[in-house]
Order: structure tokens, then sequence, then C-alpha cells
């Protein structure tokens, strides 16, 4: 929908609250009907529509390193979202989210840890021994990549993108609605180092997941491995272990 479309259907909306005598028409509909001085400047909309937009968005800046690709690309900055950053940020703004997507209850949590118990790992694992109370407090995850062609779609020249994204095991909902991007790469880009690069940069930062340390006290998009323990204060006690690996074989 464009601005355009917005401003004419928030201004439509207004003529029927007050048709229907309505005691109050809400603000935010105001505001939208009043871009571009109310329609009349169709092309002076969209700048403060997304500053109208935006102004509520409580999730993390992007982590901006740098990765190695083929020649001619070389080292290229690219965003990610960060794991530990994400469920933070989930936990810390959006607790309807949390409790939908991450975990819609203790018991499910339990249950899960419970289901483990006789697999062959449980008892040696250091996520496990290092929390005492990791059955009510440990959320598990899974980590997904797969590509699918993007450009040229049924052509031989087709470029595909690989887009990595992570989600908790108990949430409730569609796959696309729980998915939480992290990062997305063209195939035909990365050298033999590329996934490496990823792999590191998502290791070091997600340990910040299993020190329950919350996105307020960390500098957004900006923590390296080697200082996110000395960055963040503990403000949660939420954890997370990575349970379920979805993807190509040449990823891992």
């Amino acid at each position: 929908m464009s601005p355009q479309e917005v401003q004419e259907l928030a201004s439509k909306t207004i003529l029927d609250f007050k048709a229907a005598n309505t005691a109050q028409v809400p603000a935010d509909l105001h505001f939208l009907a009043s871009l571009g001085s109310g329609g009349i400047h169709k092309n002076n909309m969209h700048k403060t529509l997304l500053s109208f937009a935006d102004r509520e968005v409580l999730l993390p800046e992007p982590c901006q390193p740098k990765l190695t690709f083929k020649d001619p690309y070389k080292d290229q900055t690219q965003m990610m979202l960060l794991l530990h950053e994400m469920f933070s940020a989930v936990y810390d703004s959006y607790q309807e989210a949390w409790l939908s997507m991450m975990v819609p209850s203790v018991g499910r949590l339990e249950e899960f840890w419970a289901l483990q118990e006789k697999h062959p790992a449980f008892t040696d694992r250091p996520a496990l021994q290092a929390n005492p109370h990791f059955r009510s407090k440990l959320v598990p995850v899974g980590l997904h990549g797969d590509g699918t062609p993007v450009i040229g779609i049924g052509k031989i020249w087709s470029r595909q993108l690989t887009t990595w994204s992570w989600n908790s095991l108990l949430g409730k909902g569609t796959t696309k609605s729980m998915q939480l991007q992290i990062w997305p790469m063209f195939d035909e880009t990365g050298s033999s180092t590329t996934l490496k690069e990823f792999w590191a940069i998502l290791a070091g930062h997600s340990n910040g997941c299993s020190l329950g340390y919350g996105l307020q006290k960390i500098t957004k998009g900006k923590n390296t491995p080697a200082t996110l323990q000395q960055a963040g204060e503990q403000i949660h006690d939420w954890q997370v272990a990575l349970e379920a690996f979805f993807g190509p074989w040449w990823a891992t």
C-alpha cells in the first residue's frame, strides 16, 4: 500500500467514524489523514510516514561485520541480526511475542526437557550442567539455513539466496511468524572462508545468550565476542541452547 493510499484510507475512515457518531477518533488516524497536508501534496508523504511507522521499533540495530567474498567482491560489510540481541529484545520489549514465539509457558519448557532425558548426551551437556535451573530457564532453539532462487527464476543464470534464521522450538504459530532472520548471502559470491567467518561471528556472539545478557546494557550491533562479557549487565536469567540445525549439508 502506498503512502497516498494510506492517507486516503485514513481520511475516509475518519468520515466513517463521524457518520457513526463515534465519540473519539484515534489520534494516529488523524495523523495518517494529515499526510501531505491532508492529501494536497501527494509527493510529500513517504518520509513522514516512515518516521511515524518507525517510532516504536525496539529491535536492535544490525551488527555490521566485514566478510570475505570471491573476487571482485572481496571484503564487504554485511548486516546481521544477532541471535543474542534479538532474543533479549523480544523478552525486554515484546512480551506478547515472547509468550507466543519463544516460551508460551514454563510448563511447555519443562515438558521439552523431560522428553530429552533418555537422549545419550543429556547428562553430559555443559549447557545443562552449568545451569541448575535449565528446566525452567533454558530455551531450546533451532538454526535454519536454506536457499531459494530469487533472480532469474527458472533460467540457467538464476541466482540463489541462502538465508540464515533461528527460532524457539517451543513457539506456537506459523513458520513465517516465528523465524527470525540473521543474515542472507548470494551463494555464488561466497569464498572458501565466508561461511567460516559467519560461523565464528555467530558462535562468539551467541555466547551472550547463555549468559542472559539484556539488550539495554549492550552496545547495539557493535559487540565483539571478546568484549561481550564485559559489555553486558545481566538483567534476566533466560538462556538458550542450540538443539536443532536445519540446512544444506555444505553449510555445516
